[in-house]
């Protein structure tokens, strides 16, 4: 306690001297703090960008396979997957919806289910609800912002999506009532895009094939019995370390995938570069700081000695 006391008031009586200390270590701490803020301030917001968007977690297959059933379930019990879904090929994923101004556009049919990241991606348009795709029925549908413009759509509209088919030299069509339940944001869809139940996808695959769709009342041929087998997946990773490893583990199987792991390794070798540069700069500061102080404190020890020794 007395030591203390009598450095408080050395320090009072050396105001100046004190002054000077208190201005070195700011002149010390400043450019490590500044690259601190600037690191946080950079990398925080790149990384930020990525986590909240969930295509950065997308594996995507780079063609078309026969992927069956048992492909699917055996993916989806991995844990690093958090959302799997198989798609039907991309000629019969496509639908012609109506306007209510009589427009018509036609846009791509993309297969959802619960727990799809897209869908919780949302802005009070109704895509973000916590249910996302879950307790939808067939004839509902999230539609993405650009197409619901061109067509002058809302959520709680209905709108007629037309399939049609070519079937010995004819040309026929079939038609069914959707409901809009949702909007994707176009920070996450750009594109003329509808997302509905796989079950829809495949009712107008089947349609497209020339088979009947008793559901709908779409006429055709009886469907034959037999495996059923996918053109392709939706597939999102965990978080960023699982995308590596489930692309590993799908090449390994021989499928070619596409990733943004690219994207993911440059902002994780930005955070790397700055962190070393950090910790390379906070221990020249720290030891600069530290031998500042010492030699002051020992040029006042050595001052004071006299007077220490008179005590």
């Amino acid at each position: 306690m007395l030591t203390l006391k009598l450095a408080f008031k050395n320090y009072r009586r050396e105001w100046l001297f004190s002054l000077c200390a208190i201005f070195s270590l700011a002149a010390f701490l400043v450019p490590l703090l500044t690259l601190m803020g600037v690191k946080d301030g950079i990398i925080g917001t790149l990384t930020q960008r990525l986590i909240d968007n969930p295509r950065n977690l997308e594996i995507t297959p780079v063609s078309g396979g026969r992927f069956a059933p048992d492909f699917f379930s055996a993916l989806a019990a991995q844990n690093d997957v958090a959302f799997v879904i198989p798609e039907t090929r991309t000629i019969s994923a496509s639908v012609q919806l109506s306007g209510h101004e009589g427009e018509n556009l036609w846009v791509g049919l993309i297969p959802t289910g619960p727990g799809d990241p897209l869908l919780a991606q949302g802005n009070g348009s109704g895509a973000g609800s916590p249910a996302g795709a879950g307790g939808m029925a067939d004839n509902q549908i999230f539609i993405s912002e650009s197409a619901a413009e061109k067509l002058g759509l809302k959520v709680g509209d209905k709108t007629t999506g037309l399939v049609s088919r070519k079937r010995e030299g004819r040309l026929e069509s079939a038609t069914v009532e959707l409901e809009i339940i949702g909007l994707v944001p176009r920070h996450v869809m750009s594109l003329d895009q509808v997302y509905g139940l796989l079950s829809l996808l495949e009712m107008t695959e089947d349609y497209r094939n020339g088979f009947s769709v008793p559901a709908l009342n779409w006429p055709g041929a009886d469907k034959p019995s037999g495996p059923k087998s996918y053109a392709g997946f939706r597939l999102y990773a965990r978080d960023f370390d699982a995308v590596d490893r489930l692309r590993q583990s799908l090449e390994a199987q021989g499928l070619e995938v596409y990733t943004r792991a690219e994207d993911i390794a440059t902002v994780r070798s930005l955070d790397h570069s700055f962190t070393v540069v950090f910790l390379v700069l906070a221990l020249v500061v720290g030891f600069g700081a530290f031998a500042s102080a010492s030699s002051s404190a020992l040029d006042q020890v050595a001052k004071m000695r006299r007077s220490w020794a008179i005590l």
